[in-house]
């Protein structure tokens, strides 16, 4: 590029040219030259010399700029003071080497490295004649500051030992790093190795959260400060109404014990009762463990339900019948007179007249059971369901008084009477499965949180359906409580329907708690494309019952779900026998697909496997 001052042009010439004009017009009186004429006398004047001034450069202030910045130098106050054209250029000196974009411009630019290391240029101007002095200009990177990452919120048990993990946090300049760990929250601990990257502490013996904040500084800046949560593990309490032996007699005072509810950590509970059925009572002292109240004077049966709280969480409830029954008064027994008149004429004595006040007893009557209301009869406490030989059990088919099955003597509609055990199959009111009508739902935040492993196939056939084993270690987290998975199995069509629609198969991934309650997450199948998940399993379907195929394929439940966990809830039973009660239904709202063939080869061995839809009563089901 050239630059140039514009003034008056003036007449330059190099060293050679001005020796040349020397020799030629100053060195010898013989050149001169001088004419006289009778009006005008001409003298030549000598030519005038002048030597060049090499330009200046200037290559600016020196900087300081970030990493990746793109930085452009400046050589505008370059100069030349004989005003000519002037061309530039650039070079770098030391430091990591850069590109130099339009190194022959007054304002060249480059990006800065990610270098602790300045950076050095060099600027010479030349005016065609003469180069200027090299300047120089310096360009330092400036310190970028570390970040800190104090990891993920953790979940620990009280008194367990937990560490810290602050190795995640770096510094783009590759600095060396020293950590500072601070509580911000919660009950104070003793925080070991604080100035580590993995400092330790004992959890607190207490519920709720602890806080902890990590800065980082590489030497020349600190991080901003980032924080991560600690929260105690909380085992939910279990509430336990105990039975009341002997007879409640009416008017009476009757004393309930929760005194055997538990609490996995040690917490102290708080006790609430009331009651839910009967007769109304005055229960004195009813957030305690052992209340108390006076029986009513006539026969009934009460229901009480006792909720316990840890402080931080409320148990499932638990309920307790008390059947009050009148007092029974023996009858003194009198002596038959009849009997005695016959005896004495038998021994030849005189008969004697009967005393006229006194009335021939009668024989005494058999004791009657109360009456129990209809209510009552139906009703079933809530307790955790034990899963049958479907639905996680290990019992055999020999345990059972009579064989239940899906049509004829065995059908769903005989189970209540094959068994005192299945009674509830006939006369709970919390059965399952149910047809959810999709324009009566409540709305509700329940969550579904997944933590599947990796499983072995360890399929069976049961007699009633395809199950497949789960191993260990796998759990949902329903709406906050943990579920371990126990094993999935499969109906066709749907035991559930969706506005009176069976879906063509479903799934139900059974889960226990650690109180025992039990959790079913329900999969819909549609007939579509052939379904990844299922093809290991199916390609060695048992078919005969008490078949098993294992194989160490491993397979995770996860993969079998859709991708919303939108689903619908409400509380139901067992859908096989006992058909136990306190079951935690999740019925995914989006189905996944299983091709014909697949359907089909279930089907060709479990012909039916469905037990109809129950009644809902009063229940409410939600969507979530």
């Amino acid at each position: 590029m050239l630059y140039k001052e514009t003034k008056t042009p003036k007449l330059l010439l190099t060293s050679s040219a001005i020796a040349l004009v020397l020799m030629m017009n100053g060195c010898s009186d013989d050149k001169r030259s001088t004419q006289t004429t009778s009006s005008t006398t001409t003298t030549e004047a000598p030519i005038a010399l002048k030597f060049n001034n090499p330009p200046t450069a200037n290559a600016g202030s020196d900087l300081i700029v970030s990493v990746g910045e793109v930085v452009t130098l400046n050589g505008t106050q370059s100069a030349d003071s004989d005003n000519d054209l002037m061309t530039f250029s650039w070079s770098q000196d030391s430091g990591e080497s850069v590109e130099i974009l339009n190194a022959d411009t007054l304002t060249p630019s480059f990006v800065a490295p990610a270098s602790k290391q300045p950076l050095t240029f060099s600027l010479i101007v030349s005016d065609g004649q003469d180069e200027s002095t090299p300047d120089i200009v310096s360009v330092a990177i400036s310190n970028r500051a570390p970040i800190a990452s104090a990891g993920r919120t953790i979940v620990a048990k009280r008194g367990s030992n937990v560490t810290l993990d602050g190795s995640n946090s770096i510094d783009a300049d590759n600095d060396k790093i020293a950590y500072s760990w601070k509580q911000v929250y919660g009950e104070v601990v003793a925080l070991h190795n604080a100035n580590t990257n993995s400092p330790s502490f004992t959890m607190p013996s207490t519920s709720g959260y602890l806080v902890f904040a990590l800065s980082v500084n590489d030497g020349t800046d600190e991080s901003i400060a980032d924080t991560v949560a600690v929260k105690v593990t909380n085992t939910p309490p279990v509430a336990r109404a105990g039975s009341i032996a002997g007879n409640i007699i009416a008017g009476k005072t009757i004393q309930l014990d929760g005194s055997n509810s538990t609490d996995a950590d040690g917490d102290a509970l708080n006790y609430k009762w009331k009651q839910t059925l009967g007769t109304p009572v005055l229960v004195e002292g009813s957030n305690t463990a052992t209340p108390r109240f006076t029986a009513p004077q006539r026969p009934d049966h009460l229901v009480f339900e006792l909720t316990v709280n840890d402080g931080e969480i409320t148990s499932h409830p638990d309920s307790l019948i008390v059947s009050v029954k009148n007092e029974v008064k023996q009858l003194e027994e009198k002596a038959d007179l009849n009997k005695i008149v016959k005896a004495e004429q038998a021994e030849g004595l005189k008969p004697k007249k009967s005393d006229k006040n006194i009335l021939d007893v009668a024989a005494l009557p058999e004791l009657v059971e109360n009456f129990l209301p209809e209510i009552a009869k139906t009703f079933v406490a809530p307790v955790a369901a034990a899963a049958d030989e479907h639905h996680g059990s290990t019992k055999s088919h020999a345990e059972h008084k009579a064989h239940w099955s899906y049509e004829g003597e065995g059908s769903p509609e005989n189970w209540a009477h094959l068994d005192d055990k299945f009674e509830v199959c006939g006369s709970g009111k919390f059965q399952s499965p149910i047809d959810i009508q999709t324009t009566e739902l409540s709305k509700s935040d329940r969550e579904i949180k997944l933590n599947y492993q990796p499983s072995a196939i360890n399929v069976v056939n049961n007699g009633h359906t395809i199950q497949a084993n789960y191993d260990s270690g796998s759990y949902a987290e329903i709406d906050g409580k943990r579920y371990d998975l126990l094993q999935f199995h499969f109906h066709s069509p749907s035991e559930h329907k969706i506005d009176s629609k069976p879906a063509d198969m479903v799934a139900h991934l059974v889960h226990k708690a650690e109180d025992g309650e039990l959790a079913v997450i329900g999969i819909l199948f549609k007939e579509g494309h052939e379904n990844k998940f299922l093809k290991p399993i199916w390609e060695n379907l048992p078919q005969k019952s008490g078949g098993k195929v294992s194989s160490s394929s491993a397979i995770v439940a996860s993969n079998m779900l859709p991708n919303s966990t939108k689903h619908y809830h409400y509380t139901g039973s067992l859908t096989t026998p006992p058909c136990s009660e306190g079951v935690n239904w999740n019925v995914l709202a989006t189905t996944v697909e299983a091709s014909p063939e697949q359907i089909r080869a279930f089907t060709s061995i479990f012909e039916k496997s469905v037990r109809p839809v129950q009644p809902i009563f009063d229940r409410m089901v939600s969507i979530d």
